[in-house]
């Protein structure tokens, strides 16, 4: 089963994402679509640090991307729609987007979440992150801030 990751145009209407997601989503994940691309849509980005809706056997199964910054790394974020969960999206979805920021010359990538062990961290251990120490996100608060270098760990 192999994950395929599509742009979502940075001025794409929430409404419209939503559109293009089969099967559609419930309330609840619809929701956390709209505030996931909401807190990563902050600044204006290149379209290359942009966000993804993941796809798995003609399903659409999470959405993920990079919430940009000039004066930063890039951090990503990445949210598996429970139809998906438990079944290694987030852990592709993250490597997909480490494959992006190193092709195209990120040194190291970030990443926050929320300050107890969860799925979402145990993908970022997967894949090569550790953990930096504890962080203050705008949008989330008290958070752990993860790291990873873009060279082989």
């Amino acid at each position: 089963m192999t994950l395929t990751l599509e742009p979502i145009p940075h001025e794409q209407p929430i409404a419209g994402v939503l559109a293009t997601v089969v099967p559609p989503l419930d309330a609840e994940a619809a929701a956390m679509l709209g505030d996931g691309l909401g807190q990563m849509r902050g600044v204006a980005a290149p379209p290359l640090w942009g966000n993804y809706l993941a796809w798995r056997d003609g399903v659409t199964v999470g959405c993920c991307g990079f919430k940009y910054s000039p004066d930063a790394p890039p951090e990503i974020g990445y949210i598996t729609f429970p139809r998906a969960e438990a079944t290694g999206v987030a852990t592709a979805m993250v490597a997909a987007l480490l494959a992006i920021a190193r092709d195209n010359g990120a040194g190291l990538v970030i990443a926050h979440t929320l300050p107890a062990i969860n799925a979402s961290n145990r993908a970022l251990v997967r894949n090569g992150f550790v953990l930096a120490g504890d962080a203050v996100d705008p949008d989330e608060g008290p958070v752990w801030r993860w790291d990873r270098p873009t060279a082989a760990a």
